[in-house]
């Protein structure tokens, strides 16, 4: 009876939350195909379908082209990251050199640095370099990831050593044994990181407004919120916005979702 009602309060207040984060979704793409409202009382005025908001800012911006420039960097930092901080946790992870424990407390405290305060010296290096308004200067800071480092190596080390000595008895050497064995073994952690940094890139409006700050290296957030800020008054447009930016998101989370499952990393392993 206990585990009952604690099943259910458990599945209620799960239920709570979910309505609370997508309410505004809700909000905002019913705002989108209307054609005026008063924003504060959307859900009281009638729906007026329209696609007029898209076509408009489909015709009016250079939608486009921030489209293919948070293409670009999304996917760029993101395969970067997953080689980079891959291949990093897995150092640390399981390679043992000198001043391997020193990088590992070093990348921790590293981690709880706010990056504002990294806004002024990554600007002045990126600007030493001429990559200001560059797709380098877009990419290339933030192909790798502290935090992503950490899950990495935190996933690793649950990973059985047993399976790796089996592969070098195998004749595999360090580089096959990363290939055929680490790789394959760490597909969760892999399609995690592709998600968590995919969308932090994707969303990211501070980095990309301070380094591409001229229109033609414009990312869809910094787009968005330039053409807010003139054409505030229509807000069914910023909306309409708002869900195609969204959109892509929620497309490359449900092609991705479901190959996070757990791997049964332990088998063939007698305890």
């Amino acid at each position: 009876m206990n585990k009952k009602i604690n099943n259910i309060i458990f599945n209620t207040v799960i239920s709570l939350i979910a309505i609370i984060a997508i309410v505004p979704f809700i909000w905002s793409l019913y705002a989108s195909f209307n054609t005026s409202m008063v924003m504060d009382k959307a859900f009281f005025s009638p729906l007026n379908f329209t696609t007029k908001n898209y076509s408009y800012i489909l015709s009016e911006f250079p939608y486009a082209r921030w489209f293919m420039n948070s293409i670009i960097v999304s996917v760029f930092v993101c395969l970067g990251n997953l080689l980079i901080n891959t291949m990093a946790g897995y150092a640390l992870a399981r390679l043992q050199f000198k001043g391997s424990k020193f990088i590992l407390w070093m990348t921790i405290s590293l981690m709880m640095i706010p990056s504002q305060v990294l806004l002024a010296p990554t600007y002045v290096v990126l600007t030493k370099l001429n990559w200001i308004s560059t797709y380098q200067g877009l990419i290339v800071p933030f192909l790798f990831n502290l935090f992503n480092i950490f899950l990495v190596y935190q996933f690793l080390l649950d990973i059985p050593s047993d399976l790796e000595e089996a592969g070098e008895i195998d004749g595999l050497n360090p580089i096959g044994i990363f290939r055929h064995i680490v790789i394959p073994l760490s597909i969760p952690i892999l399609i995690t990181q592709s998600i968590l940094s995919f969308t932090n890139n994707w969303n990211s409006y501070l980095w990309p407004s301070l380094i591409g700050n001229v229109e033609k290296f414009y990312t869809l957030p910094v787009g968005l919120n330039s053409f807010y800020g003139v054409y505030y008054q229509n807000g069914n447009s910023v909306q309409a916005g708002v869900m195609l930016l969204t959109l892509p998101i929620i497309i490359f989370y449900i092609i991705l979702q479901r190959f996070l499952k757990t791997n049964d990393i332990t088998s063939g392993i007698k305890a």
